[in-house]
């Protein structure tokens, strides 16, 4: 596998300035503070992806923040225990909601979310708390734990809603991948078996290891160094 140093080259050539990159890097949050975060902060984050999937947004809420203000009240700011309390006849009405006018199975997957997140804190004192303590050399266990207890958490869809909180994280999107390939780690173009996802795990973890970076910023840079050549404020 090619060594980090070639594939920050290949960025700094392709963004003409290693100190404009370096600054564009995303920011992370320090576990203590991640941990003394809201679980209401966490749920909010996931209905942010949820309701912008398909927009072309990959971070986040962009839309006017009095809007995402309807979204609060209407789902109870978000507090995970009133959430999974909501009625069928209460998920129903929020999906004719004039604020919010989305299909049920998002407004559902909202309260499904909700009973993910009370249901490990049951297991491991609070959701926050387990993902600050979660080891970035093991993200893709805690990818898999999100797509199979939470509802619309697969893929990038997960690792954007940790990326977006400042959680440590690499994003699989296509120019990664793409950039794994070139590196010479053999996975497909879209990883998601196990096998392939464990081999980013792995390549990560090595890459990591030889320059110290953080993921979150190992991951931007390999988006950077290959595929189209977009602006700096592009995430990965």
């Amino acid at each position: 596998m090619d060594k980090f140093k070639v594939i920050l080259q290949r960025a700094v050539q392709r963004k003409a300035c290693r100190a404009t990159l370096l600054q564009s890097l995303p920011a992370l949050t320090e576990p203590r503070q991640l941990a003394a975060m809201s679980d209401e902060s966490y749920l909010a984050e996931m209905a942010r992806s949820v309701f912008q999937l398909g927009t072309g947004s990959d971070s986040g809420w962009r839309g006017d923040e009095p809007a995402w203000l309807d979204f609060e009240r209407a789902f109870l700011g978000f507090d995970p225990l009133f959430v999974t309390r909501l009625t069928s006849a209460q998920i129903d009405t929020l999906s004719v909601y004039p604020q919010i006018m989305s299909s049920r199975q998002k407004v559902d997957s909202v309260q499904r979310n909700a009973q993910m997140m009370v249901d490990l804190a049951a297991r491991e004192g609070s959701f926050s708390e387990m993902v600050a303590a979660w080891p970035s050399h093991q993200l893709v266990d805690l990818f898999a734990l999100l797509k199979r207890e939470g509802s619309r958490l697969g893929g990038l869809s997960g690792q954007r809603v940790l990326r977006n909180l400042g959680v440590d994280t690499y994003l699989i999107g296509r120019d990664v991948a793409h950039c794994l390939q070139s590196a010479g780690v053999q996975i497909s173009l879209r990883p998601s078996s196990k096998k392939d996802l464990t081999l980013v795990q792995i390549a990560f973890n090595t890459w990591h290891r030889e320059t110290g970076l953080p993921y979150s910023h190992l991951s931007r840079i390999c988006a950077w160094s290959i595929g189209d050549n977009q602006p700096l404020l592009s995430a990965y």
